[in-house]
Formats: C-alpha cells, structure tokens, sequence
C-alpha cells in the first residue's frame, strides 16, 4: 500500500527519542499540513509511522539494514500479523517472532544485551519463527517516506 498521507507523527506526551514537544503532526503526499485525515487511511498510517519511527532511531543508532537483517518482535502486539507485516514493509526485512512467551516486552532487549556482551561462540540462541516478509517495492515506497520523517522531526518543537 502507498501511504498516502504520509507520515503521522503523533506525540500525546513529550518524547525523549526524538527530544520532541506533545503534537499532531500529519501531512499529505505533496508536504501539505493535513487538518482532518481520511478516516479510512488513519489507523494504517498511525502504525506507519511508529514504525518508520523506530527504523530511523534504529538507523541513527548506527543500526545498519543488509539482505541479512531481521526483526525480532517481542511482547503482546507481535501475535498480530497485520502490524508486523508493517514493520516488515517499513524495515524492508524480515519480522521474526519468539516461538513462546509472545508477552515477553522485556525479553527482546535481554537478549539483545547478551549478544552484545557475549562472544560469537557462546552468543544466545532464540527459536524465533518468521512471521512477516516485506513486499519487493517497499524500498522504492519507503525510502522517500524516511527521508520525509526526517525533515518532519527536524523542524518540529523541540523539548527544552
């Protein structure tokens, strides 16, 4: 799907990442201040843009995206398959999820720190299954939208 009023950015209170002020910030395709969104759009495009949200942070983390990359969602939303076909679209990668324990916010992050505190011989091992898989265009739709999000969160209030 083509996000059409792409991206939103809603704030309901401040943010730390980015270091952002509360607020609705929703535009059109060519860049326009959209004052009330197409209903039938909204919900997909909220989700959207948390999840180009993340790519960003992950990216301005140094996170770097491969044929290798993956996703691995934890926590009580990765049982829905709509959502994580999102973050597929929006990562360009795959989404895996953990066999058991999907309520597990936590776990993802723990896991996390031990590859990073282990050695490649003794790294932890997740059963993880893949659950989601990005279309072939989402490089060419997203892409854009990245860079859109981008100028969006520099320019809007910044928290003090």
């Amino acid at each position: 799907m083509i996000p059409r009023e792409m991206p939103r950015i809603y704030f309901d209170t401040a943010e730390i990442v980015p270091r952002c002020a509360p607020g609705r910030w929703v535009f059109d395709a060519a860049g326009r201040p959209v004052e009330k969104p197409a209903p039938q759009f909204e919900a997909r495009a909220l989700l959207e843009g948390q999840a180009i949200a993340r790519r960003v942070h992950a990216e301005d983390m140094g996170f770097k995206l491969d044929s290798s990359s993956r996703v691995i969602a934890t926590g009580g939303a990765s049982v829905n398959k709509e959502l994580l076909q999102i973050f597929a679209d929006v990562f360009n990668t795959p989404v895996y999820v953990q066999e058991q324990h999907a309520n597990a916010a936590l776990f993802g992050a723990a896991m996390r720190a031990a590859q990073v505190c282990s050695s490649a011989e003794t790294s932890p091992q997740l059963a993880v299954a893949p659950l989601a898989t990005p279309y072939p265009d989402d490089e060419r739709i997203y892409t854009p939208v990245l860079a859109r999000y981008r100028d969006i969160i520099h320019n809007i209030p910044k928290l003090l």
